[in-house]
């Protein structure tokens, strides 16, 4: 929502209402408003001043906007810090303890990280996992698992090794993120008591872009229901799921604000989709089929369609049928093999599609196929 000002008419709608002044208080006697004309001139002047003040005013406004908001305490974020989980191996076998101390660093993918607590591997034990942190905020920390640890080697340890993909790093908020967030939590209550409120906390704790389902009741053990208990599964921005580092945040982050219930936090079970699309089509087939894979990914991104709901093949050919080059009536579109909905496993399950693969045909019989895989 952007702040409202209080004027924004453009200087040619203001001359224009000069103008329409000038006519009416001269009782029409006024006609002659050419470029250049004396009439118009001072029009334009007089225009040009009150642009000038209308600017002034509606600074003014934005400015006031901002301070009556930043009254509510809610602060814009500067960024939040990637964070993951690093395992420690050592040489071998000690009689003694080892420990590692927390702010030890390490760089991964050119992101410098630090440890964020301390490790203690006990004796004849070779090996054990720490939480880690970017030094840094914003989504360069995001880096994908099993990329390469650098870092000066203490005394026993053989190796550092990522256990997962870091994952949480967002960038600074813009100011018109910011007055959208305060004016949401403003809305909100202190206190999450509704499956809405559980969902839009998730998705300010993770970012804009993240998708988050909350369930009313569901015990942690997903199966039974009962008074008290709340079950959040979420994924981020980027379609990915959270790491334990980031589950552990988030299901803290949410306990704090709950009214009286025991929150559990999960990420979305990602369904995989392989989607088939075939159609008849007059024009340029990679361009026709690059359109149609934008299409089918934008509809299946994680976390736009519901959560447990179907995903419906002849929602996708509609939208297929809609493209600029396709023959009416001749669109097919499978999914996992079969031209018929496709079921999600649970309430908490979101579509991924994989592979797209498009089979265009034209009218001399030529077909083009073209397979992508979603996201790249």
């Amino acid at each position: 929502m952007t702040t409202p000002k209080v004027t924004d008419e453009t200087i040619k709608e203001l001359i224009q209402i000069g103008v329409d002044a000038a006519i009416a208080s001269s009782n029409g006697r006024l006609t002659d408003f050419a470029p250049g004309s004396p009439a118009l001139v001072i029009i334009e002047g007089i225009v040009k001043v009150a642009s000038r003040i209308q600017g002034n005013i509606n600074e003014l406004a934005a400015s006031i906007e901002k301070n009556r908001l930043a009254l509510f305490g809610i602060e814009r974020k500067v960024g939040d810090y990637a964070v993951g989980i690093v395992k420690v191996t050592l040489s071998g076998l000690y009689t003694e303890p080892f420990q590692l101390p927390s702010g030890f660093g390490m760089t991964i993918a050119g992101i410098p990280f630090e440890t964020v607590e301390d490790l203690t591997i006990p004796a004849y034990t070779q090996s054990g996992e720490v939480a880690i942190s970017a030094i840094e905020p914003g989504a360069s920390g995001n880096v994908p698992a099993n990329s390469q640890v650098f870092y000066d080697p203490p005394e026993r340890v053989s190796t550092i090794t990522m256990s997962e993909p870091t994952a949480g790093g967002r960038d600074s908020e813009t100011e018109q993120q910011w007055e959208d967030r305060v004016r949401e939590e403003i809305r909100r209550r202190d206190v999450l008591i509704s499956e809405e409120d559980f969902e839009q906390e998730a998705i300010d704790q993770l970012g804009e872009g993240s998708a988050a389902v909350a369930i009313g009741r569901l015990k942690p053990d997903r199966v039974n229901y009962d008074n008290g208990y709340v079950s959040v599964f979420a994924i981020n921005p980027d379609g990915s799921s959270l790491n334990s580092a980031q589950l552990t945040q988030l299901q803290e982050a949410l306990n704090r604000k709950a009214a009286m219930a025991l929150v559990s936090v999960g990420s979305l079970d990602l369904f995989e989709v392989d989607v088939g699309v075939y159609a008849s089509f007059n024009g340029n087939a990679q361009a026709i089929a690059n359109e149609i894979y934008k299409l089918v990914s934008a509809y299946l991104k994680p976390g736009n369609l519901p959560s447990g709901s179907q995903i419906l093949h002849k929602s996708l050919e509609r939208r297929v049928q809609d493209v600029l080059g396709i023959k009416e009536g001749v669109v097919a579109v499978t999914l996992n093999g079969f031209e018929q909905p496709q079921s999600l496993p649970s309430p908490w399950s979101v579509a991924n599609p994989r592979k797209i693969s498009v089979k265009l045909n034209d009218e001399q019989g030529n077909e083009f196929d073209y397979d992508f895989l979603y996201g790249t």
